[in-house]
């Protein structure tokens, strides 16, 4: 059973992530990286420690999680309180990220 077929959010806390090759291989757009997830949804890594993820290595011996998007953006709305509310903390990184790289380039 995969849980991107049959979604529910209720199982976002399970320790199993169970995917099919079928949303496996559509180009990973169903997955996110840990990195990503925290950069794009402006989350913590303690915010991911219990949500469902797949693990592979990659090819430096080190670890990569993948979690569904949708259970990231679920946990992202759970934690700034509303989608309105996401988006704008998203926004904000964003325009800060931005403002820091033009200092730099002030800098030089």
């Amino acid at each position: 059973m995969c849980d991107l077929c049959n979604y529910n959010s209720n199982n976002i806390n399970n320790a199993v992530l169970t995917v099919c090759n079928n949303c496996y291989s559509a180009d990973n757009h169903n997955m996110i990286t840990k990195t990503d997830a925290m950069n794009k949804y402006v989350l913590k890594a303690n915010d991911l420690t219990n949500v469902r993820h797949l693990s592979r290595n990659n090819q430096y011996r080190k670890t990569t999680y993948l979690y569904l998007i949708k259970d990231i953006e679920h946990i992202a709305v759970q934690k700034h309180g509303s989608v309105e509310k996401m988006t704008e903390n998203m926004n904000e990184k964003v325009i800060k990220a931005k403002k820091k790289m033009e200092d730099k380039q002030k800098e030089y």
